[in-house]
């Protein structure tokens, strides 16, 4: 009995000190591979590709949060809210800038880092909203890009993230917006 019991722990031993040191080898792997490419781990470094690295949103009306109830009283508003320093917003603006000139959008941008006191968060926060959207600033707040559809200061439609031309067109068309 004792002998079965001495093999089992014997047994246990050699399985855990196995993992143990095929964990230690993936790790030695994986630094390696992380030491030996940079961008693997880094974001200072530019993109590959066709990307648009400047963040021009001059085709966008930029308004504060306090003026945009206000800024989206006479029509229906795209409020756009990015910052430059968010990458997935650098490559949206040219997508939304087509966009704008594609379907003739009032469009309104509110850069979020320029938001800084608590007042002002709040009141983004209270937006008024349509049924189905009561809770989508308190648990999106931050995200960007953000894309508010409004109109007499009421969010009828919001959504995040980055889209595609294509993408962001079906979606402005289910929204009502024609080209």
């Amino acid at each position: 009995m004792e002998n079965k019991q001495n093999d089992y722990i014997h047994n246990t031993l050699k399985r855990v000190w196995g993992c143990i040191i095929a964990i230690l080898i993936m790790t030695f792997i994986n630094t390696g591979i992380l030491l030996s490419n940079p961008s693997l781990y880094s974001n200072n470094e530019k993109p590959e590709g066709d990307i648009n690295i400047d963040y021009d949103t001059s085709a966008f009306k930029e308004t504060t949060a306090n003026e945009l109830v206000n800024n989206t009283k006479d029509e229906i508003s795209v409020v756009f809210i990015g910052s430059a320093s968010c990458g997935w917003c650098l490559e949206f603006a040219p997508v939304l800038t087509e966009a704008t000139e594609q379907y003739n959008l009032n469009t309104l941008y509110l850069d979020i880092s320029k938001i800084n006191d608590q007042e002002t968060v709040d009141m983004l926060l209270q937006l008024e909203t349509v049924s189905g959207l009561e809770n989508f600033m308190q648990e999106n707040f931050g995200a960007t890009p953000m894309i508010l559809i409004m109109e007499d200061g009421k969010i009828l439609d919001a959504d995040t993230g980055y889209k595609d031309i294509t993408t962001f067109s079906s979606y402005l068309e289910e929204q009502g917006f024609e080209k």
